[in-house]
This record gives C-alpha cells, structure tokens and sequence, in this order.
C-alpha cells in the first residue's frame, strides 16, 4: 500500500514536469457606428483593433516620427449598409397604445465631448442603441488607421493643435474616411492619442472625434460634427490556454 501511494504521487510530480499551459491569448477591440447627417441613420460600421485575426500585435510603423502613427491592420470589417439608431430625430417604433417599444425606451441620453451627442440614446455600458441590427450592404474591408498631428488647424481657424484620424483601404492613397480630434477639448495624452494604439482603444478617441467631410461644388474639406461616430461595443476575443508537452 505504501510502494503504491508512492508510485502515485511520483508519477503526479513526474507528469505534472511535462505538460504545462500554453498562454493565452486575446486580441481587444472597439466596433463603432458612423452616424449620417441626418443624426438617425447609421451608414457604415467597423472595428479599430490591437491585434490581427491571427493575434499579430499591430504596432505603429512610423516610431521615428512622433507626430504620425501608422497602425496597419487596425481597421477590421469596414462595412457600408444602414441601420437606425435610437435618437430624438428618430426616437423608435411604437406600439399601437403610443408606447415607446425597445431598446429605444431603455437608454439614456448621450453626453459631450460632443453636443451632438445628446440627440443619441446609450444602454448602460455606453453602448449605441439601434432600433434593428445594423444591416451591411457590402462586404467588409480590412484598412489602416493613420494618426497624425495637426499644428494650427486651418478647419478650426488655424488656432488649434488637432490630430487627424484617417481610414485607408489598402492599395487606395484617398481615405476612406477623415476625422479631427480637438486637442484643447480633451485632457489626453498627445503623444500616445498618435502613436499608442492601445491608448487610443482605451480612451474610444475615435468617438470624440469630428468627421471631416466634402460638398460640391467646391468640395472643400468641412468639419461635420452631425456625423457622430459612436461606439457600438468592445469586445475582446482570444484563444483559451490548452495543455500542452513542451
């Protein structure tokens, strides 16, 4: 009885030398909504994300530079389509007593940095609401996110220091889309808002941003700050530990 209790437990500590846990790992994201104009309809969605789908950690490629930051691979499943969300433009579907159906019922009005926000209705993760799931009308593209500091800002009259926030397809030198971040709105950290990936993921900079559009006939670049971009989720995916011989 005692050789076999020893037996036992040698083999427990013999077994235990060779399988270890692999580490697991995670990739983290942020899936934001572009508002329209109109401030009701949604036009197109993507995900800004810290690591491919294949858990490559996307770092900026422009170090050399402190006032640009290169992230390529961060933009994920950029997608155009329509989706409306929970607004007072556009407040929701109701039933046929006059009440307020969900989820537009349940949300809470948005906040600055932007006013335009507040037309906006939030679940309690600060998470957009939208009446039906967004329904995408092409298929999504995988894009880079070019991060770059603005001295004297000739959209907010040449006195204010902003970083411009570009979405690129690859193969295409026109972006996709174009924001301004006001850096005298925000108490943030200028350095890292441009080449710090993860600090743009944390503090959702892309959500207070200004989206810089176009109209004819001139089609001179205007600040929009109807077109809200907002975040619709975060989310972290990964793949879990596994035993393994080394």
């Amino acid at each position: 009885m005692k050789f076999l209790m020893t037996f036992t437990i040698a083999s427990t500590i013999i077994t235990s030398t060779f399988v270890q846990p692999a580490i697991a790992q995670w990739r983290t994201g942020n899936t934001y909504s572009e508002m329209g104009e109109n401030q009701a309809g949604v036009l197109s969605q993507f995900s800004l994300v810290n690591k491919t789908k294949n858990f490559k950690s996307i770092n900026d490629e422009a170090k050399n530079n402190p006032n640009l930051g290169i992230f390529r691979g961060a933009i994920e499943n950029y997608q155009y389509g329509l989706a409306w969300a929970c607004s007072t433009t556009f407040p929701g579907i109701y039933d046929d007593k006059g009440n307020l159906l969900p989820p537009c019922n349940s949300g809470t009005r948005g906040t600055p940095p932007t006013s335009s926000r507040s037309v906006y209705f939030f679940d309690n993760s600060g998470f957009l609401l939208l009446i039906k799931p967004f329904n995408p009308s092409t298929v999504g593209f995988n894009g880079d996110l070019y991060a770059e500091l603005i001295p004297n800002d000739p959209l907010f009259g040449g006195k204010r220091n902003t970083i411009g926030y570009k979405i690129f397809k690859p193969g295409q030198k026109q972006a996709v889309q174009t924001y301004r971040l006001d850096l005298s709105a925000l108490d943030i950290n200028q350095d890292k808002a441009i080449n710090d990936l993860a600090y743009i993921l944390q503090k959702d900079l892309l959500s207070k941003a200004i989206a810089v559009k176009s109209s004819p006939p001139d089609n001179k670049p205007r600040l929009s700050s109807l077109a809200n971009i907002l975040l619709q989720q975060r989310f972290k995916k990964g793949i879990p530990p596994v035993f393994k011989q080394p």
